[in-house]
């Protein structure tokens, strides 16, 4: 039997907190063939992955510290890393566009750190 396709994905987590277009997406995946693992922008080790799949990249605005340019600036530099680091070892990078702009309006420092992102 082949090893799991490893999938890295943001959102993911408590599917009581997600949205519906999640919870489906990532049901489908199941053990054997597949396992999900939830990305946070801040978390100390990211996990070797097959598939690194995000989102909603407007995500590094929310949550702890999201009024904070610093956290915010971290978040991102994260997110970016960890797409370089799957990518170098052999894994692929899935955005899923489901809207043009973000969902907030983006100015001052949120929009430079967007359009640096």
């Amino acid at each position: 039997m082949a090893d799991p396709l490893r999938i890295l994905a943001w959102p993911a987590g408590d599917p009581s907190d997600l949205n519906p277009y999640v919870r489906r997406m990532y049901g489908a995946f199941r053990a054997p063939a597949a396992s999900v693992t939830a990305f946070r922008p801040l978390m100390r080790r990211i996990p070797a992955a097959d598939i690194f799949h995000i989102h909603w990249p407007e995500g590094i605005f929310e949550g702890s510290g999201s009024n904070n340019p610093a956290i915010v600036a971290a978040k991102a530099a994260r997110v970016l890393n960890a797409a370089r680091g799957i990518r170098q070892s052999g894994g692929k990078l899935v955005v899923t566009a489901h809207n043009v702009t973000p969902h907030r309006d983006l100015t001052g420092w949120r929009h430079r750190i967007w359009h640096s992102y």
